[in-house]
């Protein structure tokens, strides 16, 4: 699977391309492995180690941005599903850092991080559809 990632988009004043996400509303639309991606405030995070949870995800991702909100999806055991969810306060911040850590190794297990099809802002369910974190919605998984 090919993960180069780079961010062109089309800036529509002088048709030039920028380095940088534009914003359209409450999404940015990125360029992702030669496909237009379009990115709100939420990520998806797959492939954690198990041992993995919601403050290391924090951890990991506040170094792109201001994280609101992170959880790691639990089954109902109590064991990790091995993915989770990170929101970032802006799309911009989300698209930065889905495009930087998409891939790499954290915790000893190469992760991929996309939108998230369930976020509000691209239409989806946000958290009333088929994800179900360990629990809360926000309160100490975010903040800084």
């Amino acid at each position: 699977r090919s993960s180069k990632a780079t961010v062109s988009v089309l800036n529509c004043c002088n048709r030039k391309r920028t380095p940088l996400p534009t914003m359209s509303g409450r999404t940015v639309v990125v360029q992702r492995n030669g496909e237009d991606v379009e990115v709100g405030r939420r990520l998806y995070v797959g492939n954690l180690s198990w041992h993995v949870r919601w403050q290391e995800l924090k951890d990991l991702f506040k170094t792109e941005g201001e994280v609101v909100y992170a959880d790691v999806k639990m089954t109902r055991d109590g064991r990790s599903a091995g993915c989770g969810i990170v929101e970032f306060a802006t799309p911009e911040e989300a698209a930065d850092a889905m495009l930087k850590l998409n891939d790499i190794d954290f915790e000893g297990r190469q992760i991929f991080v996309r939108e998230d099809r369930e976020d509000r802002d691209l239409g989806g369910a946000g958290n009333s559809g088929a994800y179900k974190g360990s629990g809360g919605k926000g309160g100490s998984r975010g903040g800084g």
